[in-house]
């Protein structure tokens, strides 16, 4: 019987969250000022994908607790989500109104103010938070981030060996510092910060992606496929992934593979000029002819200056006409 209530209830947690809203609503009608019942709605809300409606369960909790910083995060985190960062900003300022050393909304300011191009302010957001807690690495991530954009590649570098010091096993620090160390020209490094990050989490797209990248640099094409592969397995709308396995088969021969890699990029973004183009050129070294001209036909219509493309497409009328 015991066994029977908990699978009984596993079961009832495994349900969408949507399943519950209407017992919420029923709740709400019966204690409308609960604030209790509005926070857990609104995570209810937000985990069924519905954050408007999220939001306003949180602007009735900022309204019954004006005085508690939760509901104002809540709503900053929402805002910014949504990218509307000039209002995420001003809910974060209203967290910190009522706890200034509250991390997160230190954190979530500063990333909203990176958002809008306040790097200065942004960055003093992120060092209030690191004055208050060193080993905060969300925001010394997001400091590092800050000064790798500005072209502060070294500084960026400290910190991301600052938080592998006191946070070992971060993966968004290892993975940014082997970027930076492969952009450095430091290949070798940055190779073996990319197998420590998969050491760590094997299914993570980006470490996958950018580990293949840093073997293609060294040239080392074979090795990198089975790194874009993955990526393309755990993330499969990764474009930029398909884009260099296709490259990558390409370049070995294996046109047969590289065809649906690139016909899968230019679905996901029809946009991508340089993904177009070359997916014209394996079309034509298979013959499909007709099928390339398409694609370069495609590639001029984004880019109508492509020279590339233009003298591609006069030859593959041509081919076309004598098939």
């Amino acid at each position: 019987m015991r066994d029977e209530r908990w699978q009984e209830l596993l079961t009832r947690l495994e349900a969408p969250p949507g399943r519950f809203i209407g017992e919420y609503q029923a709740a709400l009608k019966l204690a409308p000022e609960d604030w209790v019942l509005h926070a857990n709605f609104g995570r209810l809300l937000e985990a069924a994908a519905d954050e408007p409606a999220a939001a306003q369960q949180w602007q009735e909790v900022a309204r019954l607790l004006p005085h508690e910083p939760d509901a104002w995060f809540q709503l900053a985190n929402l805002a910014y989500n949504a990218s509307s960062f000039v209002q995420a900003q001003g809910f974060f300022r209203e967290a910190l109104k009522r706890k200034p050393d509250l991390l997160e909304a230190l954190n979530g300011l500063g990333l909203s103010l990176l958002a809008q191009g306040q790097a200065d302010e942004a960055m003093r957001q992120f060092k209030s938070a690191l004055r208050l807690a060193p080993s905060y690495s969300a925001a010394r991530v997001n400091l590092a981030v800050a000064f790798a954009n500005r072209g502060q590649i070294p500084a960026a570098m400290t910190e991301y060996r600052t938080i592998l010091q006191l946070e070992t096993n971060n993966l968004a620090a290892r993975i940014n510092l082997a970027k930076l160390l492969a952009g450095r020209g430091k290949p070798d490094e940055a190779i073996a910060l990319f197998k420590e990050a998969l050491a760590l989490k094997p299914d993570e797209p980006a470490a996958n992606f950018n580990l293949a990248n840093a073997l293609v640099a060294q040239g080392r094409h074979a090795e990198a496929i089975p790194y874009y592969q993955a990526a393309v397995r755990i993330k499969p709308d990764f474009a930029e992934a398909r884009f260099n396995l296709a490259m990558e088969f390409s370049r070995l021969g294996n046109l047969a593979a590289a065809l649906p890699q690139f016909a899968e990029v230019v679905r996901l973004q029809p946009d991508f000029v340089n993904a177009r183009f070359n997916y014209g050129i394996a079309l034509a070294r298979q013959q499909y002819y007709a099928e390339a001209a398409e694609q370069f036909q495609e590639t001029l219509q984004r880019e109508p200056d492509h020279a590339g493309a233009k003298a591609a497409l006069e030859r593959a009328r041509k081919l076309v006409k004598s098939q």
